[in-house]
């Protein structure tokens, strides 16, 4: 296609003939803003007087202004300019001009109107128009066919701000060199028609740029239907969300969480303006650059998670979870100012445009829910002790809950069971079953058969049902106040949840179900801590604490003698864990009959707070 000419340093390409071999690096540096004085002053005396060159010109720049088929030429994109009207870098250039279908101009045709000599310069004015309309059709129609079969991170341009940018490189050009100006004129004017006509097409044809992943209990005003799966379009209008919450999946890969009321309009496959309202947005690696704009702050993510709240007077919030991001507020009449954020700050900008520190508020924001399960996630700790009470985890169950080993669910404390066979428990979903621990025979602690191998002997007795957040003062033991508490604070209230499982008992917790109630969602660990409680008896104490993970001991402390103390327990948990178990075991004392010389008699076992940890699963 084309040669060097070692004699004279020129390129010969079809058609083309003593072309300097730096042109095209020239034309690089023009469009990029980093031109010599020396490189300039060559390429406007080649502009003035080599008409190859000229034609050259033409075609090159038009396959870097992204109007050729980026299978065939790098996706460098058309100057574009900063507040102070100056060219961007290519590192900053290349994210934003990425057209879905860019138009494909017919190798050669520039070329062969340019080279015509019985033309006049009118004619071939008005030839390069109708080339360019001509081009316009068959580009409409791609994007008319595109539109009916939408692709995943396929969007458009932002022709608003390409128009603007044309019109700045017009002047900027114009500072530059007349002659330039003049070469490029025809070019800026035909590629301005072409954006023009693109810009006032798409106003009219709305396009797809997002996608209504799902919804919960949604609702938006002026009776608006949106339905899970339905493609959403760039709009002029906001959007009011009145009731519910609403996943949307920009085209560019940003997921956005929105919970009402809240009023935001869809600007671009990676722009959303939040007027009011608040959202949670995941932003993967591969659609860094993703833009939240508020009234009075413009926040451009780096691959991150954050919360967005903007109130009715114009304040907005911005909370960094993980990853950075830039936050730039809006002062009015004095300059913006931009900061960039790491993970684990928060800042507020208020309507006058000042930047202040705020507290993060790690469950604020709602960070995934699930509209067959009505699971609505802010990025909490899932409590065992809650879902022991009936709930979800999520502070939906009851409080004064008791759970018998043999007949499951029950209004009373008191239990007398025995042996040490295990029982499923039908009437909650995420537990299993439960358990007497005895030791004395093989000790299964699942419904897949787990075995307990280091269960220690007991009496093999069970002397109180497992109690989920047991209400304090209302509940007694032979007649002793039931009041829970370590180191002056009160615990088995919706704050301070705990689970009651006086010596001995074992309660089975099926991680798989947990799981498929949130499945996006990803456990880490089981964190706890444990003690015995002093409920102001003459008698000792004498108990073991056990964590089993499918059968297999993660964490165990034996032989507890001191009430009032709390001990901390952390567990790993890895994708494949199927079962946890908690277990407490009368610590192998001898068990006399006399009062207060049974084994378990004083052994209050409490698990407080138990809770697994989460994370969202997109990471």
């Amino acid at each position: 296609m084309c040669s060097k000419d070692n004699e004279n340093g020129r390129i010969n390409m079809s058609g083309y003939d003593h072309i300097p071999v730096e042109f095209s690096e020239w034309v690089i540096r023009l469009l990029e803003g980093s031109i010599t004085d020396e490189q300039f002053a060559q390429l406007d005396y080649e502009m003035e007087h080599n008409e190859a060159a000229l034609i050259h010109y033409f075609e090159f720049i038009s396959t870097y202004a992204g109007l050729t088929d980026l299978g065939q030429a790098s996706p460098v994109p058309t100057v574009l300019f900063d507040e102070k009207d100056e060219p961007l870098s290519p590192e900053e250039l290349f994210d934003f001009f990425k057209p879905a279908h860019p138009i494909k101009l017919e190798a050669g045709k520039a070329s062969s109107i340019y080279s015509d000599s019985n033309k006049s310069e009118e004619e071939k004015k008005r030839q390069i128009e109708d080339y360019a309309r001509q081009q316009l059709e068959a580009f409409l129609a791609r994007e008319h066919r595109a539109n009916q079969e939408p692709q995943f991170q396929n969007a458009g341009w932002d022709f608003s701000l390409i128009i603007d940018n044309v019109t700045k490189a017009s002047k900027w050009l114009g500072r530059k060199s007349v002659r330039v100006t003049k070469a490029a004129a025809v070019y800026l004017a035909v590629l301005l028609f072409i954006l023009l006509s693109l810009h006032f097409y798409k106003t009219f044809t709305p396009y797809e740029i997002a996608t209504l992943n799902t919804s919960l209990n949604a609702r938006f005003a002026g009776n608006q239907n949106l339905v899970s799966g339905e493609r959403l379009t760039k709009r002029k209008a906001p959007l009011l969300l009145q009731t519910g919450l609403i996943e949307i999946i920009f085209d560019r890969g940003a997921k956005v969480l929105l919970e009402a009321p809240a009023m935001f309009q869809l600007k671009s496959a990676d722009r959303i303006i939040l007027h009011t309202g608040q959202l949670f947005a995941f932003v993967p690696n591969y659609a860094q650059g993703f833009t939240v704009e508020t009234p009075n702050s413009r926040i451009v993510d780096r691959g991150t998670e954050f919360g967005v709240r903007v109130e009715q007077n114009g304040t907005s919030d911005l909370h960094l979870f993980t990853g950075k991001a830039t936050l730039t507020s809006d002062s009015g009449s004095r300059a913006g100012r931009t900061l960039t954020l790491t993970a684990g700050q928060a800042k507020r900008v208020d309507a006058s445009g000042y930047v202040k520190d705020i507290p993060i508020k790690k469950q604020e924001f709602v960070r995934h829910f699930y509209s067959e399960t009505g699971f609505i996630w802010r990025g909490q700790r899932l409590c065992l002790a809650d879902i022991a009470g009936k709930g979800n985890g999520l502070g939906t169950g009851q409080t004064n809950v008791y759970v018998d080993p043999i007949e499951g669910y029950k209004d009373s404390l008191y239990c007398s069971g025995k042996g040490n066979e295990y029982h499923p428990l039908a009437a909650n979903p995420f537990i299993d079953g439960l358990f007497i621990p005895d030791g004395s025979k093989k000790q299964i602690v699942s419904s897949h058969a787990h075995e307990f191998a280091n269960c220690p002997k007991t009496n093999g007795e069970c002397y109180a049902t497992a109690g989920a957040n047991p209400i304090q003062g209302v509940w007694a033991t032979n007649m002793r106040n039931g009041i829970i508490q370590f180191a002056g604070q009160d615990y088995g209230n919706r704050e301070h949840p705990c689970i009651v499982m006086h010596a001995n008992l074992g309660i089975t917790f099926d991680l798989s179900a947990i799981r498929a109630m949130c499945p996006d969602i990803k456990m880490t660990r089981f964190v706890s801590q444990f003690g015995i409680a002093d409920f102001e008896e003459t008698a000792g104490c004498n108990a073991d604490f056990w964590v089993l993970i499918d059968g297999q001991v993660r964490e165990s402390r034996r032989h507890i003698t001191q009430k009032n103390v709390l001990i901390g327990v952390s567990v790993e948990l890895s994708p494949f864990d199927r079962f946890l178990t908690l277990v407490t075991t009368d610590g192998e004392d001898i068990d006399r009959m006399g009062a207060y010389q049974r084994s378990y008699t004083c052994d209050w076992c409490v698990f407080v707070e138990p809770a697994l940890l989460l994370e969202t699963g997109d990471k």
